[in-house]
């Protein structure tokens, strides 16, 4: 009975974790996808109304090109982070890459692509996270999963994950809501 009662106390605890694993694609990268209906519309006027929408929420770097999915609107999202003077982890900036993909009557965006810069607080210089380890993942910069790999900064590096999964969440809830209306994100290019 007692060996019964640890294994489902086991099991329970392990949930949480289990729930909180990164998304990662086939390619081994941070990847928060979501498929999204639009009734009535083509792959052209998604990709339009994906650049307006990324326009309208001061993304830069906007391209729409064609591919053999459809239409691919790509533009970079870019987001600072400050860990506070006892954290690990200081100033950074974190990019990413919101990627639609757009199809007749869908569109899947992926926010992917994530990177990071890390700052000294007092000169605004790029500088290493931990300076006394040699590390890769501790350097000024690389890409996100590097950061999450390191040994060091576990407190930071969680921080860091649920600020990037919020950002990453209310990026494709506004663009699900946005395109319930996809008349009213045109915008003149």
């Amino acid at each position: 009975m007692k060996c019964t009662l640890s294994i489902l106390l086991l099991l329970l605890l392990a949930l949480p974790a289990s729930s909180r694993r990164m998304p990662f694609d086939d390619d081994g990268r941070l990847n928060f996808s979501k498929s999204i209906d639009v009734p009535e519309r083509s792959g052209d006027e998604i990709s339009l109304y994906a650049g307006s929408f990324a326009k309208k929420n001061n993304l830069t770097e906007i391209t729409i090109i064609d591919d053999t999915a459809g239409k691919v609107v790509k533009a970079k999202i870019s987001w600072p982070y400050n860990g506070g003077k006892k954290s690990c982890i200081g100033n950074m900036a974190i990019e990413g890459q919101l990627i639609v993909i757009c199809r007749n009557h869908e569109a899947t965006l992926n926010i992917t692509n994530f990177t990071y810069k890390h700052y000294s607080a007092h000169s605004g210089t790029i500088k290493r996270i931990r300076a006394d380890r040699s590390r890769e993942a501790c350097d000024s910069t690389g890409t996100i999963e590097m950061l999450m790999d390191c040994p060091q900064c576990k407190g930071s590096q969680r921080h860091i994950y649920k600020m990037i999964r919020k950002n990453a969440k209310e990026y494709i809830s506004n663009f699900k809501d946005r395109m319930k209306d996809p008349e009213g994100e045109k915008v003149n290019w």
